[in-house]
């Protein structure tokens, strides 16, 4: 069991998907009346889900029919190692065939506040294209950056912070899959420090189960939070 836990309780089906229940709600809703979104706009702070989100849907869009071995033809692009309007452009390249697998090609723009004015322009004419075979996909922590032409042409869900329940339910999948039988210290200690997203919740799990104090684990994840932060608000 050495997968790092992050990983190993990512989610993979709307089902697994623990706090959004609206936007999963939302999203199951749409695409049983065959209305699929063409670009979708998930927003919300680092570590609470966004990409996994995405991930789930570019395998959602597909239909019910999709084989689950198969993967869902998709491109997945890092827009702080690829902000510029060539690498863009190339993607757009990309997007002018049909998928070689499922009903769509998705792409999935993952830190999309990234990517320069000149990128985002370049979506612009992609987003709004009739009869495509494409769903765009923008996953960000900071839409102050993304030019408001852009956000028009995106369903918008904006992902939120666990609440207790779901913290809750989140350290019981996660106690089950490490097999750590008493953690309420740990939980205790999480709630009170404002620990609420999963990615953070899980790596300070995973060191408490290894051996650091509740206070400890709890600590250091409320120290990379405050400097994510003040990063993300610099």
């Amino acid at each position: 069991m050495n997968e790092l836990i992050t990983i190993a309780l990512r989610p993979k089906m709307f089902s697994e998907v623990i706090g959004q229940e609206n936007v999963v709600r939302a999203l199951e809703n749409q695409l049983s009346s065959d209305a699929v979104p063409r670009a979708v706009m998930f927003v919300g702070p680092s570590g609470i889900g966004k990409t996994s989100l995405a991930r789930i849907l570019a395998r959602e869009v597909q239909g019910a029919d999709f084989p689950e071995s198969q993967e869902p033809d998709a491109i997945e692009l890092n827009c702080a190692d690829f902000s510029g309007i060539d690498h863009m452009r190339e993607v757009i390249q990309r997007t002018r065939s049909y998928p070689m697998v499922g009903r769509y090609r998705v792409v999935i723009l993952d830190e999309a506040h990234q990517l320069s004015k000149e990128a985002q322009n370049s979506l612009l004419a992609p987003f709004e294209a009739e009869n495509s075979a494409i769903v765009w996909m923008i996953c960000t922590t900071e839409t102050q950056k993304i030019i408001p032409a852009l956000i028009n042409r995106c369903q918008i869900f904006q992902l939120k912070v666990l609440n207790k329940d779901a913290v809750h339910t989140l350290l019981q999948r996660a106690a089950l899959y490490l097999e750590h039988e008493d953690y309420a210290d740990f939980e205790t200690e999480a709630i009170h420090q404002g620990i609420k997203q999963p990615r953070l919740l899980l790596n300070a799990f995973q060191n408490y189960h290894y051996g650091l104090s509740a206070k400890e684990a709890v600590r250091n994840a409320a120290e990379v939070h405050s400097r994510v932060l003040s990063e993300e608000t610099a």
